[in-house]
Order: C-alpha cells, then structure tokens, then sequence
C-alpha cells in the first residue's frame, strides 16, 4: 500500500520542496514502482529569453549597424530593399537582410557590413537560436557570426558560412520560399556568467568591386530551455 497516495503542491520555479510517504509491502513478491509527475499550467519547462527579434516591429532601434564597405549593402529590413522588394528568404514577414544583387545591381566597391545586437549581460545555459537564407557567389563572399564580451572591440567567431544554406525540403533557394535554416549555437563554451554579451552578423567580400547575393536572419532568439519541475528518486 501507499500512504498517502498523491500529493497536490503549489511549486515556484528555483525552489527545492520535499514530501514524504511509505510504500508498504505486503505481498510476497519483489515490489517495483514508479512516482509519476503531473504539472498543471505553466507547464514543467518553458523557454527563459535573453533576447527575441522577429523583424515585424521595423528594424529594432536598439540593434547596431556598422558599414565599412559600401554604403548601398547595409542590413537593413527586407521589405526595404529596392524595386522589387526582396522577399523574406529565410522565414515569414520581414527579416534584416544585407543584400549585394539589389543593392550593387551590376556591380560595385566592396562591401562590409555588421548587424550587433544589444548588449546584454550573460547567464549559462543559453542558446542563440536564428533562422538563416545565405547564398554565396563564386566563394568570395562570407557570413560570419562573431560574439563580443568588450562592447565590440574584439570579437570571437562562432561559426563561419561560406557555402549556400538553403532548407532541404524545398526544390529552389531563390522560389521555393520561406527557404531558411534553423541554427542553435550552445554559448557557453565562449562566455561565461554576467559577461555583458554582444552578438553580430558580418556579411562581407573580398573581392575590390562586388556583385553577390545576399544574408538574410530572421526569428533570433537568445533562449534557455528550462526543465523546472522534477521528481527524485523516479522508482
């Protein structure tokens, strides 16, 4: 037998509660068991956000841009580059979006340019999430994603694109749309607790007169996915 046989607690996120109950046996056979949990609203994990930017508000006046190349290849929205409009390669709505083909239509001087988000101060155990649509031309162009723990003097690289991504499930990178891929890049390996964190994009060329594609970023997250309720010992 149990006694009791359920418990009904009201649990706050952080704080540890214990209960107590026996579990007699009274047959003559090995006795196995197993606690069940059941968590009513809000649910036993949820996601803890440092950052979201969906792009749906206009271009988010705390978020930075830095041009160093030409001036015509800024990230900016979607929605406003040139005639025609370019499309949200990578998800739904609008995205920022650097974008050599409209912006040096046939050609021009090189291109450099950044997209930082605010800085924030670091906890562990967080993600940053995006969805991406990069199209590389001829390789002389790059997408780099770089974290800065000194208010963007220097900068570490956490992943390098230097190939197309594009989704597999679609037959076009350019019609098939939305065509994006979803990335998630664990953080904790380059900072560390209460660091104040800043993230950027860097879609640059190599090449002295340019005429790419485009990097375009969508749905960013810096999230936390937190199991907050669980039972010890399970059986």
């Amino acid at each position: 037998g149990v006694e009791p046989t359920a418990f009904d607690l009201q649990a706050y996120q952080g704080q540890p509660y214990t209960r107590s109950f026996t579990i007699s046996n009274t047959g003559g056979s090995p006795l196995e068991y197993q606690i069940l949990e059941e968590a009513s609203a809000p649910t036993a994990s949820e996601r803890v956000l440092l950052l979201s930017e969906d792009f749906e508000n206009g271009f988010p006046e705390r978020w930075t841009v830095v041009t160093n190349g030409a001036p015509n290849v800024p990230w900016q929205l979607a929605s406003d580059y040139g005639s025609p409009t370019a499309p949200n390669y990578a998800s739904t709505g609008d995205a920022a979006m650097a974008n050599s083909d409209l912006g040096q239509f046939l050609g021009g001087p090189s291109f450099d340019t950044e997209m930082w988000t605010p800085a924030m101060t670091y906890q562990d155990g967080f993600d940053l999430e995006y969805t991406m649509n990069f199209q590389a031309f001829f390789g002389d162009d790059f997408l780099d994603v770089d974290i800065s723990t000194d208010g963007g003097t220097t900068w570490t690289q956490l992943i390098q694109y230097t190939e197309d991504t594009c989704s597999e499930t679609v037959s076009s990178c350019f019609t098939d749309l939305p065509a994006g891929t979803k990335e998630v890049l664990p953080l904790d390996a380059f900072v560390n607790e209460g660091d104040e964190v800043i993230v950027r994009w860097h879609f640059y060329t190599t090449e002295e007169t340019s005429w790419e594609w485009w990097a375009t970023v969508d749905d960013v997250a810096i999230v936390r996915n937190v199991e907050w309720l669980t039972t010890s010992p399970l059986a």
